[in-house]
């Protein structure tokens, strides 16, 4: 039986990674956009060359069908419609149309379902506040739920939701907040992990002067209906695409490859089934320790780029792909150097090393102390063992490497992350700044209880993180 992940795909932000992610999923499975070339009147199919706007050269876009036959799970992530096209097990939702329309006219566009987007009539977005895109939703509750519900229809056996999405706007954080409450009340059981891109910490680099209050409030829902979290950010992500692939001038569609590179690999052995991790659930019980502790650092190595040019490692080794992962500076997350230490760990390597070179790198990591491995919530010292590595056959179509991995951690480091996050809160409440855009919003008309839970919820986790 299929064990189905539909994922969430929550404002700017979360559309644009999602646009990234789901064309890397494309690849690896091989499956391409299918045209009626120009001149024909009958069913002609051809493949055409992509524009650099990404559009398609001599024909309209027709649906997505899949090339070759290979060994690998398309139903995980897609569903086989009467045409014979893939489509996109996936729900886009926004307050304004740009960038969802962007996503349909983009060569991915057709592999999303018309009928699972949700776009705002209104059209005026959420103004980056977090009480307007959480009360838009709640207004519209019933027609965002009734697209889900559909999407749902056409699963057998849903095993996870995964909910992409930013928290300094107000729509990646407001509605998204409002999507992982309904979520969880409607389906408890069901596995909910997020790609969540944490605000600017540095202040001067952001236009959303709200965005602490953002945040906070987004954090809070993720500590409580969240299974797991992996936090990112673009300080980060674009540290990784200028000093590591040596990009001048850095996009987003490049630093959202990155992100979807570390989606492609941790669902890669349950897309491509192995003898390790066959569900998303086996693969968060190696790194969640406890339900406070499921925020997430990731980090992979070689950083390779679609087709933007980067610098890309030739040669690559066990060994070498896990020690790149374990450096800090290739973290997707900013964390304070040399501070903090794991608290949980799992390695994932794709494609075909030698089970010899398996166990001598895991050998030569144990010796290097390269990583400073810490006790669990429960106390107890966990050891980098060989049940924390989970082999994984690469896409046949979309194999650049020889070897590739991904690191997902539990890092203590974090605290001072979310640390960061509430003292740029508590300067912004502690001068009642910036308000009157909130209470206009009924969650907050009559007080700012709310707040000083959301704050409460994020120091008790904060806590929970001290070595």
């Amino acid at each position: 039986m299929p064990r189905e992940i539909v994922t969430l795909q929550v404002g700017q932000c979360g559309n644009q990674l999602g646009l990234e992610c789901w064309k890397r999923l494309l690849a690896e499975h091989g499956i391409q956009p299918r045209v009626i070339s120009k001149g024909k009147t009958t069913g002609g199919v051809a493949f055409q060359e992509k524009t650099k706007g990404g559009d398609i050269k001599g024909g309209d876009l027709q649906g997505m069908m899949a090339v070759g036959e290979v060994d690998d799970r398309k139903d995980i992530m897609f569903y086989e419609a009467d045409s014979g096209d893939y489509i996109a097990r996936t729900v886009l939702l926004d307050l304004e149309p740009r960038v969802v329309h962007a996503a349909q006219v983009s060569t991915c566009g057709p592999a999303f379902n018309q009928e699972s987007v949700w776009v705002s009539l209104e059209g005026g977005g959420a103004g980056n506040i977090w009480a307007s895109g959480f009360a838009q939703a709640h207004r519209n509750a019933d027609a965002i739920l009734d697209i889900l519900d559909r999407e749902l229809e056409l699963c057998d056996n849903l095993e996870a939701f995964q909910l992409l999405h930013s928290m300094a706007g107000g729509t990646g954080s407001g509605m998204g907040s409002f999507m992982l409450e309904a979520l969880r009340d409607r389906f408890p059981k069901k596995l909910m992990l997020t790609y969540s891109v944490l605000p600017l910490l540095d202040k001067s680099l952001s236009d959303v002067v709200v965005q602490p209050y953002n945040a906070i409030l987004t954090l809070a829902r993720l500590i409580e209906h969240a299974d797991g979290c992996i936090l990112l950010d673009n300080t980060a992500l674009n540290r990784l695409a200028t000093e590591r692939q040596r990009l001048e001038r850095p996009s987003f569609a490049h630093t959202n490859y990155l992100v979807a590179t570390v989606m492609a690999t941790l669902t890669g052995s349950i897309r491509f089934p192995s003898y390790t991790s066959n569900s998303l659930t086996s693969v968060l019980a190696n790194v969640v320790t406890s339900p406070l502790n499921h925020f997430l650092v990731s980090s992979i190595a070689p950083l390779e780029s679609e087709d933007f040019g980067a610098n890309v490692v030739r040669k690559t080794s066990v060994h070498d792909v896990l020690r790149r992962c374990f450096q800090p500076n290739n973290f997707m997350v900013t964390l304070p150097p040399r501070l903090g230490r794991y608290r949980s760990l799992m390695c994932f390597v794709r494609g075909d090393p030698a089970p010899l070179e398996l166990t001598e790198t895991l050998e030569r990591i144990r010796k290097s102390n390269a990583f400073d491995y810490g006790p669990t919530a429960g106390g107890e010292k966990n050891g980098f063992e060989i049940n924390s590595i989970s082999l994984t056959r690469p896409s046949p179509y979309l194999k650049r490497s020889r070897v590739s991995g991904l690191i997902l951690s539990h890092h203590s480091g974090l605290r001072d992350t979310l640390r960061r996050c509430t003292d740029q809160f508590d300067v912004l409440l502690r001068r009642q700044a910036f308000l009157d855009n909130y209470r206009r919003e009924p969650m907050f008309a009559s007080d700012l209880a709310e707040f000083e839970r959301a704050r409460e919820v994020v120091e008790t986790n904060i806590d929970s993180l001290e070595d």
